[in-house]
């Protein structure tokens, strides 16, 4: 099959893998407030998937990158999700739910930097830059997403489960082709971390993500239960996450080509970290429809800059054979202990102190980790002289 094939494949895989996302992740905390469940058991649940990742994500990364089993590890994984979220939906008590969860966040927790790292390698191979393979993801958030928030007008919550089943379903099938990587790290899996984690810009950058996990997180798990709040429904929710997914695409299609003209991956992060920090302040004072989907279209520079520049940023420090450890460093320091206590401190102050403080605690997040940007291109300003990542 030839590297045009191969991007292709990992195209409808981002299609198939954020269109389940789609489904799941902006109605889910509908779901659990429907099924009875308060704010801090909301932000339980949602902090067990993080708490999982922080463990398993390395180890899952790691693995592949030692024993090159990149290849079988996805599609497995990507089957491994869908009986557990089947059996959440029919899950009627807060145990049964914990433990369900834990098992779909097993295997749900490989999927990032395993197919990071396989469009990495491939958009190398096929001369097609990671934004274009990518850009797939958001394309697919956009139209699924909108179409659940319009089926779940008429239907039971219970389909959003249906429709992340049925789009993993399609993850698997495109997954089972792929190639194998080409590098394979050789020596010690202890040491393979040691040599990433021993660099200080990627434990300085790695903070920072941190920091915007923890505010993206705690919005992204509320920003629905405030959507309904105002008056809004399951469909303004779908339009509220299209309009995002819509906004960051022209970023990631040409992110590569982008970051060289705002000044380099630190320059993407800086730019993802300033506008989130702007985003989520104008959030705290927004009280109707309009004015939520007139943020959204702030996700373009907030988050497809911050996504594409980390992870670029990320692949450019990690040496040959550990590019899917590396990436699974980057996820658990964002979606794994940012999202456990964005999860469960953002369920602490929304069910005390509500939705607008909740917002302005995620601005102050994303203000620190800018502070920390800034300190980190210090460090490496006059630590080394290769500056091209930064300038």
């Amino acid at each position: 099959m030839s590297p045009r094939h191969h991007a292709w494949l990992i195209s409808a895989y981002y299609f198939f893998f954020f269109g389940a996302i789609g489904c799941l992740l902006p109605y889910l905390p509908l779901y659990y407030e429907h099924i009875g469940l308060g704010g801090e058991q909301i932000g339980l649940l949602s902090g067990l998937a993080p708490i999982v990742l922080l463990i398993a994500g390395p180890t899952w990364g790691g693995l592949g990158d030692h024993f090159n089993l990149h290849r079988r590890l996805l599609p497995l994984a990507s089957a491994g999700v869908i009986l557990p979220a089947l059996l959440i939906s029919q899950a009627g008590t807060l145990p049964l739910l914990v433990i369900l969860i834990l098992l779909q966040s097993f295997f749900s927790t490989a999927i990032g930097p395993l197919a990071d790292s396989a469009a990495l390698e491939i958009s190398q191979s096929s001369q097609n830059s990671f934004g274009r393979l990518r850009v797939w993801g958001s394309v697919g958030f956009t139209l699924i997403s909108a179409a659940m928030g319009w089926m779940l007008t008429f239907l039971p919550l219970q389909w959003l489960f249906y429709g992340y089943a049925a789009c993993m379903a399609g993850c698997v099938l495109v997954a089972l082709p792929l190639p194998a990587r080409q590098h394979q790290w050789r020596a010690p899996l202890g040491q393979g971390f040691r040599q990433l984690l021993g660099q200080p810009a990627l434990t300085l950058l790695l903070g920072a993500c941190f920091l915007i996990g923890v505010a993206v997180t705690a919005v992204a798990y509320f920003f629905p239960l405030y959507i309904r709040e105002i008056g809004g429904d399951a469909a303004l929710i779908g339009l509220a996450g299209a309009v995002g997914a819509i906004a960051e695409m022209p970023v990631l299609f040409r992110g590569e080509w982008m970051l060289k003209r705002v000044g380099g991956a630190w320059a993407g992060v800086a730019i993802g970290a300033a506008v989130y920090t702007m985003r989520w302040f104008l959030l705290s004072s927004a009280a109707t429809p309009a004015a939520i989907l007139l943020l959204q279209l702030s996700h373009s520079l907030s988050f497809g800059f911050f996504l594409i520049a980390s992870i670029v940023y990320v692949d450019s420090l990690a040496p040959k054979g550990l590019s899917a450890t590396a990436q699974s460093l980057l996820i658990a320091a964002t979606w794994g202990l940012g999202a456990v206590a964005g999860a469960w401190g953002g369920g602490l102050v929304f069910a005390n102190y509500g939705s607008r403080t909740l917002f302005q605690a995620a601005g102050l997040a994303t203000l620190l980790a800018f502070g920390l940007l800034l300190v980190l291109r210090y460090i490496t300003r006059q630590t080394s002289n290769d500056t091209s990542l930064l300038v």
